[in-house]
């Protein structure tokens, strides 16, 4: 955690691969930071590992060229995927991304 205020934690992170959101990212080269609501009662992200070289994947929504995440957003340790699930993320999810439509599920 690099800072904190009433509303909003930001996490330092060092990205090392984007599978998305290339075009999101504007004129950006890479992402450093990813900010969450301070609050896990506002659906904050708190981060628990305390290995600072495990990588995660961490799936949420580039707004301005910051990375937000919520206790909704997917953030999984890579080593923690199912060899299917990283070949989707590698490969197959993103080839049938042209015509898909995202909804929000707050049902769960």
């Amino acid at each position: 955690e690099v800072n904190q205020t009433d509303l909003n934690r930001r996490y330092e992170i060092k990205m090392t691969k984007m599978f998305k959101g290339f075009s999101a990212l504007g004129n950006a080269s890479d992402i450093r930071f990813v900010d969450t609501p301070a609050l896990e009662s506002v659906c904050g992200y708190l981060h628990r590992s305390q290995n600072r070289s495990e990588e995660f994947l961490v799936a949420g929504n580039l707004r301005d060229g910051h990375l937000q995440i919520n206790t909704c957003s997917f953030v999984a340790p890579w080593s923690s995927l199912s060899t299917a699930q990283r070949r989707g993320f590698t490969k197959t999810y993103a080839a049938g991304c042209e015509g898909c439509t995202v909804f929000t599920c707050s049902s769960i």
